[in-house]
């Protein structure tokens, strides 16, 4: 078999992959997609491929300065990307979504086309069989969880970063819900978390989930009043908002929004900035949140209660442990140990967090 001397890896963040060459070589595996040889695939797609990387959803192909994304085929949210037109409607739309804040990044959406006695090419005649969204790769130096682990993040970096997300979340007009609707998707989430967590998770975790999940419901039950009142804010957001999701280049780009469900993307301004914020500060980053909210503020006259920031973070933080713990379905794909340990790490903010919350109620309602 010709394999283009890739490399096939497992990687959750592609397009940003441009000039790292840390791990280069490592994590080389099988290569598997849905049924199809990934590296033979690869080298009838494109004729120059760097490196093959694999995600929960995609597979990419690497060349120079370019990625290919294709979806599996698979169900994924209640999602059927079996489908071929699902598919093609997912692509057009991760790239209009992501053209919001990486225009540059995001080329366009290529057919792989198929003809008889010919084969497969990529944007060539013949019939459509499937479809990759084309990008521009990103240097891996210029993401912004790099620039934290390497302690390069600068004021003015951060001060970038704050001003496109301040106005990107200006930008968008409210798409709210109905107040009692967000309380249940806020409930519905928690018993979700509890029960996917219970149910995977290891003895230690089990015992702790259910009662922080139960303090979370009581949370809600109390404060529906300050909760609420947020449903009139949700915008169409990006989703995933975490720091190897934000370039620092010039102009700044943000990648890899959740395109797949737009009730997934329907966020709270200040849920998406104290999700980043709480994400940079487990990469050693903790002023970032608070300058992000700053910012936010002054920009959009929007000065929440101090408990429902904490109640933001620590219910996203149980949201990131019940997807730690799903990877453990992901077929060998994340180290089972790996997923634990993120799991614990992130429950264990979400009960500090919580707590807070708590505190802070009480104190307001002296």
């Amino acid at each position: 078999m010709r394999t283009c001397g890739t490399i096939f890896r497992h990687n959750r963040h592609p397009c940003r992959w441009r000039g790292d060459s840390r791990g280069t070589g490592a994590g080389v595996v099988g290569c598997r997609l849905a049924g199809r040889d990934a590296v033979s695939l690869g080298c009838v797609v494109l004729s120059v491929i760097a490196e093959i990387i694999e995600t929960t959803m995609s597979l990419v192909f690497l060349t120079e300065d370019e990625a290919y994304k294709i979806k599996k085929r698979l169900l994924y949210e209640g999602i059927d990307f079996t489908l071929a037109d699902v598919r093609l409607h997912n692509a057009e739309e991760e790239v209009r979504l992501n053209r919001r804040f990486a225009y540059d990044v995001y080329l366009g959406v290529v057919p792989l086309a198929f003809r008889p006695g010919r084969g497969l090419s990529l944007g060539g005649p013949g019939r459509p069989v499937d479809w990759l969204v084309r990008m521009r790769r990103l240097p891996a130096s210029s993401m912004l969880d790099t620039a934290i682990r390497d302690r390069r993040l600068s004021r003015q970096d951060m001060e970038r970063v704050a001003e496109v997300l301040a106005a990107f979340l200006t930008t968008p007009p409210p798409i709210g819900l109905d107040p009692e609707r967000y309380l249940e998707r806020l409930r519905g989430e928690i018993a979700r978390s509890v029960e996917e967590i219970g149910l995977l998770g290891s003895p230690d975790l089990r015992d702790s989930v259910g009662s922080v999940g139960a303090r979370f419901a009581r949370f809600i039950a109390e404060q529906a009043g300050l909760l609420g009142a947020r449903a009139s804010r949700l915008i169409d957001a990006h989703g995933d908002l975490r720091p190897e999701h934000v370039c620092l280049s010039q102009p700044l780009a943000i990648i890899d929004c959740l395109e797949f469900s737009a009730e997934l993307r329907r966020r709270d301004p200040v849920d998406e900035l104290a999700y980043l914020g709480m994400e940079c500060a487990r990469l050693g980053a903790p002023y970032v949140g608070p300058s992000l909210l700053s910012a936010d503020s002054a920009a959009n006259d929007d000065r929440p209660n101090p408990a429902l920031l904490v109640f933001e973070l620590g219910f996203r933080a149980l949201i990131r442990a019940r997807i730690a713990i799903a990877h453990l379905r992901s077929n060998g794909r994340h180290r089972s140990e790996t997923c634990l340990a993120h799991a614990r790490s992130y429950l264990s903010v979400a009960s500090l967090e919580i707590a807070f919350a708590e505190r802070d109620v009480d104190i307001i309602n002296r």
